[in-house]
Parts: C-alpha cells; structure tokens; sequence
C-alpha cells in the first residue's frame, strides 16, 4: 500500500509540513529496502525545495512556500533534504539543509535567529496567548518568520503599513510572529541533523 501510495502522489511538490508527511514515509521505505521505488520522486521533491530558495529582498536565502508561518515549511523541507543527503549521500542536499538550518539560527539578513531565546536579537514577543497573558518566555519556539512584504502594524481598518522588511517582533503579527507545535516540528529534526 506505502509502495502503491508513492507512485501515486510522484513528487508532490509542497514542503513536508503537518498535512503533508510523504517525504518522511519515503525515507522510511528508503531505509526499508524500497530505495529504488521512491528514489526519483524524493530527489524531484528536494531539488523543488532547492529551486524555491528565495531572492526575494524580505525572505532571500531560505526556502519560501507561503506567506503564514513561512518558516514551518523551510524547516520541513530542509529536513526533507537533510534525510535525502544522509540517505543518499547527496551533497546538494546535504548543504541546501545546512543553509537552511543556519538561515533559520541567524545567517540572514535580519542578523538574529527566528527562534525565541536563540542568540542575540532573537523574538521575544511572539503570537502567543498564553505567552503573552502570562509574561511567559517560549524559549526555543520558532516563529513563522519573514514574508514577501512590508511588515503592518495594527489589525483591520486601523492597520498602518510600516516599511520594516518583512518581519517584526510583534506580538499582535500572527502572520509571522505566531508559534505552534508543528512550527517546531521540522525545526526539532533539523537541529537534530545538524547536530
């Protein structure tokens, strides 16, 4: 059925986030014994993931899908690419995920890492009720980070457009300042890759 499944979906195209888990079964049909089954269509899906490096002013150097939480899907697909590299010893791979994760931990334009209590210049006031109702810190917590606009400031018809190069610190910015479970999920994998 996994086998059948993955000749269906061929390469996808979409970063591995919390709907979308192929790349992951196809690294455990890869380890399995099945490499030559999933092989091609994983390679097309990290190779999508390389071609979608951002030269955009806001967002260059990381992989970009989506405006909302565009940093849960570069850390999926550069955990995607991490498991290709260490199962097929693929160096393109191998360094687009290495790229990612220090894009992630600060080598960005911004100069600070989109993870809560990480370095100097980390976010410290994400979009988080519980966080910011009780003044607690979400220490390692990723944040959407960047998109491909100018950063607004305030909600509906009072919002105000400030030109801040496409992520602010701000609690009230749910677009690119919210955290949530499956942000972290590909971070945690990353990490441990790049451990």
């Amino acid at each position: 059925d996994a086998l059948g499944f993955n000749t269906t979906l061929e390469n996808h195209g979409w970063a591995p986030n919390y709907s979308q888990s192929a790349d992951f079964s196809r690294h455990s049909l890869y380890v399995a014994g099945a490499a030559d089954a999933v092989r091609e269509f994983w390679r097309l899906d990290v190779e999508n993931y390389a071609a979608r490096v951002s030269s955009n002013e806001f967002t260059s150097g990381m992989i970009y899908f989506d405006e909302w939480a565009s940093l849960r899907y570069t850390a999926g697909a550069a955990f995607s690419a991490a498991l290709f590299a260490k199962a097929t010893g693929d160096g393109a791979a191998l360094e687009l995920a290495r790229q990612q994760l220090a894009y992630i931990s600060g080598d960005n334009s911004y100069g600070h890492a989109f993870v809560v209590g990480f370095g100097d210049g980390a976010p410290q006031n994400p979009h988080h009720r519980n966080a910011d109702n009780l003044g607690i810190l979400l220490t390692g917590a990723l944040v959407g980070g960047p998109t491909q606009r100018n950063y607004i400031q305030g909600m509906g018809m009072n919002a105000i457009e400030v030109t801040l190069s496409g992520y602010a610190d701000d609690v009230d910015d749910y677009v690119g300042n919210e955290v949530a479970l499956d942000y972290n999920a590909g971070l945690v994998g990353l990490a441990a890759f790049g451990v």
